[in-house]
């Protein structure tokens, strides 16, 4: 699958930071801060699926960002 950057964390210059692709068919892919297995327990994650924290900043940022 090929990606491109649409949206990274504002002065962040390396590849650790929360960070939104988009993938040839335009669906996002969104890199995460993992949550710790006793976090995931009130979430019902199908197997294949996964789930991760991003700030809420980031994600208000990105909206923004689309919508300007």
């Amino acid at each position: 699958m090929k990606v491109k950057v649409v949206h990274s964390t504002l002065g962040c210059e390396e590849s650790s930071c929360p960070t939104i692709y988009q993938n040839e068919s335009g669906d996002f892919v969104i890199q995460g801060f993992k949550l710790k297995p006793e976090d995931k327990q009130n979430i019902n994650l199908p197997q294949g699926e996964d789930a991760v924290v991003v700030p809420k900043e980031f994600l208000q940022q990105f909206v923004e960002k689309q919508h300007a």
